[in-house]
């Protein structure tokens, strides 16, 4: 698998996991539930397809160095990695809010395919900078099949 969302098999892969995850999958990690978790999932897809701004946090380490390890050298995310505040969820943090979990999975799931759909004139990643469709699909990837694991599925 090439482990990018714009992979076939990638893409239908996550999608099936997504359909497969309940409010009451078990959490294996991290602080946030599965309702958290799809807002979380969907505030990355808003902010590739600039529906949703962040302060940019990003300077040569973080467009360079970091860039490659977390695009190129890393497999998987690290278990409670922490995210920036705007991405968080809980009280006081700018993370989109559940509203219900299943419209909450169904726009994660309409965000994914409009993502897909779109492979030029992404945002640029607030810490990585300005990156090819590619590494977007690379990184989305990455972190929607970290979070799948995060609730077993």
């Amino acid at each position: 698998m090439k482990r990018n969302i714009y992979s076939q098999e990638c893409y239908d892969s996550i999608i099936n996991r997504i359909n497969n995850l309940t409010k009451e999958s078990p959490r294996l990690f991290g602080k946030m539930n599965t309702e958290q978790m799809l807002c979380h999932l969907s505030d990355q897809l808003r902010l590739a397809l600039n529906q949703k701004s962040i302060i940019t946090k990003s300077n040569w380490f973080y467009r360079t160095i970091y860039k490659w390890v977390a695009i190129y050298a890393m497999q998987k995310m690290p278990k409670n990695l922490t995210t920036i505040k705007e991405q968080q969820q809980g009280a006081g943090n700018a993370g989109t809010l559940p509203m219900d979990f299943e419209s909450d999975k169904i726009t994660l799931l309409n965000l994914l395919l409009e993502f897909k759909n779109k492979k030029t004139a992404l945002y640029p990643h607030p810490l990585l900078g300005t990156l090819t469709a590619y590494e977007w699909g690379k990184l989305v990837f990455i972190h929607i099949d970290h979070h799948l694991k995060q609730f077993s599925n």
